[in-house]
């Protein structure tokens, strides 16, 4: 079952990406992770605003794409292939 994030929750992880507030977005998708029973990967693959931008398109728009570590998660990666705006 996918995980179920408010738009506060979802506000929190994309403004934390960013922003590059890797702390505060390492213990938010800790916390959901936890309360969801789901990994840190499914919370990131989840969490998109309307436009269907991903914490990855936030904080790599943002120069802060070498400070995120839970983003090499390969759950993510293929989820941000399959959203992304890029031409194939």
């Amino acid at each position: 079952m996918a995980p179920q994030l408010t738009e506060d929750e979802i506000d929190d992880l994309l403004y934390a990406a960013r922003t590059g507030e890797k702390d505060e977005l390492t213990t938010l998708l800790q916390s959901l992770a936890d309360r969801e029973k789901v990994s840190p990967a499914e919370i990131l693959t989840s969490a998109t605003d309307e436009g269907k931008s991903t914490c990855l398109h936030m904080a790599t728009g943002n120069g802060h794409e070498g400070e995120f570590h839970p983003f090499s998660h390969p759950s993510f990666i293929r989820k941000f292939h399959t959203t992304s705006n890029d031409p194939p």
